[in-house]
């Protein structure tokens, strides 16, 4: 039995955490009614459960499990890289790991790691005919929405906390807005994960 390769795994996670945004952000139409229908009702803030609530988790275990997925598939190209030619990378290997979690270098690092390794199998690639591809995909595209993503998801997520207690703290609009942002992302995200390999 054959196994499933790498890449693959990464598209099933990516699409995995793409699927439970997507009904979180759905879930939120009617939970946000719930949840003022709750408050209206002389309910604490803190006793209140919706469906938005109870599935948020999900956005979360997808996101990590994605993240596990990544992380493992750009530590086998790097490496490969590495050994076909030193240099082709130009942050080292740790930095696979870190650059996803670490404040402010998670702005620029991970696309970095992407870029050299998109150009790394770029130029593997040449010496294959088949493997080219006429269309150069845009990482920038692809890093513009992802970022845009994550700092609205954040901010949906401060929201949680931060709103008065008297109201909705969760807005079905900005959920669906970040839905359709990471949409735009993952649709590039594919093909540069299908590029590399």
């Amino acid at each position: 039995m054959s196994q499933t390769p790498q890449y693959r795994k990464v598209i099933i996670a990516s699409r995995l955490m793409l699927a439970a945004t997507w009904i979180v952000a759905l879930s939120s139409i009617p939970s946000a009614r719930d949840y003022q229908n709750q408050l209206d009702a002389g309910v604490a803030a803190k006793d209140i459960a919706t469906l938005y609530s109870t599935l948020l988790i999900s956005v979360t275990i997808t996101s990590i499990v994605a993240w596990f997925a990544v992380v493992k598939w750009m530590r086998e190209h790097y490496d490969e890289c590495q050994r076909l030619s030193l240099g082709r990378m130009r942050l080292s290997r740790s930095w696979i790991t870190w650059s996803w979690l670490l404040p402010i270098v998670s702005f620029w690092y991970p696309k970095k790691m992407i870029d050299d390794l998109l150009a790394a199998s770029r130029s593997s690639a040449e010496a294959i005919p088949h493997g080219t591809n006429d269309e150069p995909i845009n990482t920038r595209v692809w890093w513009s929405t992802w970022v845009t993503y994550t700092i609205m998801s954040n901010l949906n997520t401060l929201q949680l906390v931060f709103l008065p207690k008297d109201t909705v703290p969760f807005q079905p609009s900005a959920e669906i807005a970040a839905a359709c942002i990471l949409t735009a992302s993952y649709t590039v995200w594919e093909r540069i994960v299908r590029e590399i390999g």
